[in-house]
């Protein structure tokens, strides 16, 4: 059952989208100095820092080196590493503002693909209304050619 937003979602969603918005832009600095490898490694480390000091703190531990290890070292290539490497070579070929509405349009085709393929995730009247809302602020973005 979901609930309604309050202001500290609202603030918490706005953050994220500065926070994910921001990254073009610093990646674009980051690559006028180093490779996209260096720039990659240094988000990857510092994310796992934080993320570690959260677990830490949070009282979690990792489990013991093996088998549960595989399918979190599949994630962090396929879901992290390897997109990031992606993303920040394809910036040494466009500019930031570029790629973020490239990325932008992601989560649009994402929300379709699910009302085919993910049980229980099918197009309402406010997901369409959303997509809408979200493909003409992409198109807004970009801007007549």
């Amino acid at each position: 059952m979901t609930r309604p937003a309050n202001l500290s979602d609202w603030a918490g969603l706005l953050a994220l989208t500065a926070m994910w918005g921001s990254a073009f832009m610093l990646n674009e600095f980051a690559l006028s100095a180093m490779p996209p490898a260096m720039v990659v490694a240094g988000r990857v480390s510092i994310a796992a820092l934080v993320l570690f000091v959260l677990m830490t703190a949070g009282g979690v531990r990792m489990p013991a080196f093996g088998r549960a290890w595989i399918p979190m070292g599949v994630m962090a290539i396929f879901g992290t590493a390897l997109p990031f490497q992606l993303i920040a070579w394809a910036q040494l070929h466009i500019d930031s503002a570029q790629a973020g509405v490239l990325m932008a349009v992601m989560p649009l085709f994402m929300l379709t693909l699910a009302h085919f393929f993910v049980p229980g995730s099918r197009l309402t009247g406010y997901r369409i209304t959303g997509f809408v809302l979200g493909f003409a602020g992409v198109c807004i973005v970009i801007g007549p050619p």
